[in-house]
C-alpha cells in the first residue's frame, strides 16, 4: 500500500476516534514499518475511556472496519490496562515502531 492511501486510511480512524473517547490510537506491525505485502492486515492499539467488557468493546469500533478493508486486529484497553500491560516486550517494540494515529 502506498502513503498517501494507508495516510487517508488512517485519518478516517483519527476523525473517529475524536468522537468516541479514545485517548490514543497507534498503528503497528508491519503497516506502520513499512514491509506489509497485499496479504498484510492493519494492527492497531485503541486506549479509550469505556466500562464496557472486554469483548463488548468491539461493537464501538465495527464502524471503523471498513476503513482498513475489514483487515484489521484491534487491541482496545482503558487507560487503567494499558498501564498494566504497557511495559510488555510485546507493547514496547508496537509503540517504539509505531505510528500514533491519534492522541
Amino acid at each position: 500500500m502506498d502513503k498517501p492511501e494507508l495516510k487517508a486510511r488512517c485519518k478516517k480512524l483519527e476523525e473517529y476516534c475524536k468522537t468516541h473517547n479514545v485517548i490514543r490510537a497507534i498503528l503497528f506491525g508491519s503497516q506502520a514499518r513499512g514491509t506489509a505485502n497485499k496479504k498484510s492486515d492493519f494492527d492497531i492499539i485503541i486506549i479509550y475511556n469505556t466500562e464496557k467488557g472486554f469483548f463488548e468493546r468491539y461493537n464501538d469500533f465495527k464502524e471503523v472496519y471498513p476503513f482498513f478493508d475489514n483487515n484489521l486486529d484491534l487491541l482496545l484497553y482503558t487507560p487503567t490496562e494499558w498501564e498494566v500491560v504497557k511495559n510488555r516486550k510485546f507493547f514496547i517494540r508496537a509503540i517504539k515502531e509505531g505510528n500514533i494515529v491519534y492522541g
